[in-house]
């Protein structure tokens, strides 16, 4: 085996053990003690161990925690600006996470309350269809005031029985006032001489509203 540092030799053809001369590099380094242990320590072999050939062992290798590039080694600035640096941007993003929660929430909540207002539109609709519609209404009187309270309907066909009946009412005062005054020429009892109570009063005559008639319904 040669040993660290030699060059190997080779055998002639006639048997000689030829070695090659030295170069001054491996002149120097059989000298230098760091050099030898290192090229002993490459030549090693056998057992658990295994030389990896790593040119700087006091320098981290790359990946690692401890490792820094050229760039951050020379261009380091204050620890306490990098913490306030990074501080800055988990807040930065925190609030964007935020502002789009928020976001998503009144977009959420407008299109809940669109829903809500289109469906009280089509109750409020289909309510009137249902008032506007003699077939789906229910215990519904026949005439139009209510037989509780004897109130008119607010409606065209409660006005033209307002009418109606104040017609009635006009026609039987003024029917009741002509029997009156026939029966009554004079304005004394003649028997007693006793003067007659004053001739019913006869009502003023009631008028149609414009409404009713543009509506074409008296």
């Amino acid at each position: 085996m040669d040993s660290p540092g030699v060059s190997p030799s080779t055998l002639s053809k006639h048997g000689f053990n030829n070695i090659p001369p030295r170069t001054r590099e491996e002149r120097q380094a059989h000298h230098d003690h760091d050099t030898l242990e290192k090229q002993r320590l490459a030549a090693r072999r056998g057992g658990h161990f295994h030389y990896s050939g790593q040119s700087d062992p006091v320098s981290a290798p790359e990946g690692s925690l401890a490792y820094a590039d050229e760039h951050e080694r020379f261009d380091r600035v204050d620890p306490a600006d990098d913490e306030h640096v990074r501080r800055q941007r988990e807040l930065e993003r925190k609030a964007a996470i935020l502002d789009k929660k928020r976001g998503e929430g009144m977009a959420r909540e407008e299109a809940r309350w669109a829903g809500m207002e289109e469906q009280l539109e089509r109750a409020t609709i289909r309510e009137a269809v249902k008032r506007e519609t003699v077939g789906n209404r229910r215990n519904a009187p026949s005439v139009a005031y209510n037989p509780i309270t004897l109130a008119y309907s607010d409606n065209l066909d409660g006005v033209r029985l307002k009418v109606v009946d104040d017609t009635v009412k006009y026609h039987a005062a003024v029917r009741a006032s002509n029997l009156y005054e026939r029966s009554h020429i004079e304005r004394f009892n003649i028997v007693t001489g006793e003067e007659l109570p004053q001739p019913i009063r006869v009502p003023s005559k009631p008028a149609v509203p414009e409404l009713l008639v543009r509506s074409g319904k008296i």
